[in-house]
């Protein structure tokens, strides 16, 4: 079995709406493929318990155990952040991650913590190391896509971590080009910018076996 946690701030007054969506297009897949092949366990963890208290328990339970973590909510360099504050932080939490597979979509948070994380022996981080955009109108389902396409794969498929990030990488690039084309040049921009925000730390060829308890 692979422990996936997912944690979102659905609460968060600027992109709580964007981050629901974003936790059930990834949960609706991670379900459906438990169907099948009965293979993950997930944890979901909304805004009220993305707290560094909540986390303390969660993470004492599967100590000694790889898993996953997806988280959609705010960072800054050193921490992702939902009601107000930080909740996994670089110095609160890191040798909780012992064998994890952690990403998020949080600004900033590839900058330092993910670095700290994989010292740590978190297997692999992938997040982005600036501020990004997420976008709330018409091109909201691009987002979207381009958040989620990574873990999608990467939960559902043969592919590598490394892969995963590269398919998150091609993915803002055709979407770029269809903006573009589509006579955007400003939401375009912005795609480029998160491409170029998103980072990779670990180990390039591990599989979701490899998570496996």
């Amino acid at each position: 079995m692979i422990e996936i946690l997912t944690a979102y701030d659905e609460e968060d007054p600027e992109l709580g709406v964007y981050f629901n969506a974003c936790k059930k297009d990834i949960v609706a897949s991670i379900n459906l493929q438990t169907a099948i092949h009965n293979i993950f366990s997930i944890t979901e963890i909304p805004s009220r318990n993305c707290r560094l208290a909540y986390f303390d328990i969660v993470l004492g339970k599967l100590k000694n155990i790889p898993f996953i973590i997806i988280a959609y909510t705010h960072g800054n360099e050193t921490s992702l952040i939902a009601n107000g504050s930080g909740f996994i932080t670089v110095n609160s939490t890191n040798s909780s991650f012992n064998d994890s597979f952690f990403y998020t979509n949080s600004c900033l948070s590839g900058k330092v913590l993910g670095p700290e994380l994989i010292k740590q022996n978190c297997k692999v981080f992938i997040g982005y190391d600036s501020t990004i955009t997420a976008f709330k109108n018409e091109n909201s389902n691009i987002s979207l896509k381009c958040d989620n396409i990574g873990m999608l794969l990467f939960l559902t498929s043969d592919i590598t971590a490394y892969d995963a990030y590269v398919a998150m990488i091609q993915l803002y690039t055709q979407e770029y080009d269809k903006l573009l084309a589509n006579g955007d040049p400003l939401s375009a921009a912005l795609l480029i910018q998160n491409r170029e925000a998103l980072v990779f730390h670990g180990e390039k060829e591990l599989k979701k076996e490899d998570f496996m308890a």
